[in-house]
């Protein structure tokens, strides 16, 4: 009997032993685990910060050279909305943005070509005069309609030089943020991202069934979270990071990024 209690308690302590050595073993390897995706979220939001500059020095030199197009100014001289809406067609095209606007010296849009029906006349003044108010030397805003959201880049239209000619109006071009730019920058930045405007997900690299579920919409509404931090959403665990993008009252847009432990 007492070779019998023996050998079970050192059975008990050998089993007692190994289960602690798994369970240090396994803490270890998540925290590794968790220390390199949290690395890895970190070089996303970086080279998302490069791949931002990039798009935006080059967007922001493209809406300036639209506007000084001599048929640019020619057309703003016209009194007539819809001369400028037919005239301006040609431009949208060669601007290849999904959102062209024109708009003339009173803040009244007089021209309005988009690649995606649903954002209005009505919506484009009303961004326009707010971009204007909440103008902070940024190069780009943000404008939203119809769950279509636009960063966009306007400049003035002179007719003469910019010291000492006549202010025409302004053109606006706008690229809409979806699915398909959700992608290149999820390459980009290797992780899954999802870009948001208050507490609407507008474009998302996440299966539909995840980017409707509660926890990534106490992501994108909570606090941005510039440190990683652990989320679940659906039964995928993730370290998610977040980017503000437009601190307006108006338009909060943020981009979230997501590392999955389960990739």
């Amino acid at each position: 009997r007492l070779r019998t209690r023996f050998l079970l308690s050192m059975l008990l302590i050998t089993a007692g032993l190994t289960a602690t050595s798994l369970l240090l073993v396994r803490s270890s390897v998540e925290k590794n685990v968790r220390q390199s995706i949290a690395v890895n979220l970190r070089n996303s939001v970086a080279a998302f910060q490069d791949f931002r500059h990039e798009r935006e020095t080059m967007l922001t030199s493209d809406v300036a050279l639209l506007a000084d197009l001599p048929i640019t100014r020619a057309i703003m001289t016209s009194p007539d909305p819809v001369t400028i809406q037919d005239a301006s067609q040609d431009i949208s095209e060669i601007a290849n943005s999904d959102l062209f606007v024109l708009v003339d010296r009173s803040g009244t849009v007089v021209a309005l070509h988009t690649k995606t029906p649903g954002f209005t006349t009505e919506a484009a003044e009303k961004y326009f005069q707010q971009s204007l108010d909440d103008d902070r030397g940024e190069t780009s805003h943000w404008w939203l309609g119809q769950h279509h959201l636009y960063q966009t880049f306007f400049e003035p239209i002179y007719r003469g030089s910019r010291t000492d000619g006549t202010l025409l109006g302004f053109l606006v071009i706008g690229y809409e943020i979806n699915d398909r730019l959700a992608a290149s920058v999820s390459k980009v930045a290797g992780s899954q991202v999802a870009f948001s405007c208050g507490d609407d997900v507008v474009a998302t690299t996440l299966p539909p069934e995840l980017a409707k579920g509660e926890k990534l919409q106490a992501l994108i509404t909570g606090s941005v979270q510039e440190q990683p931090r652990d989320i679940e959403i659906g039964k995928e665990r993730f370290l998610a990071a977040s980017l503000e993008l437009s601190g307006s009252r108006t338009t909060p847009v943020r981009l979230s990024v997501l590392g999955s432990y389960d990739q």
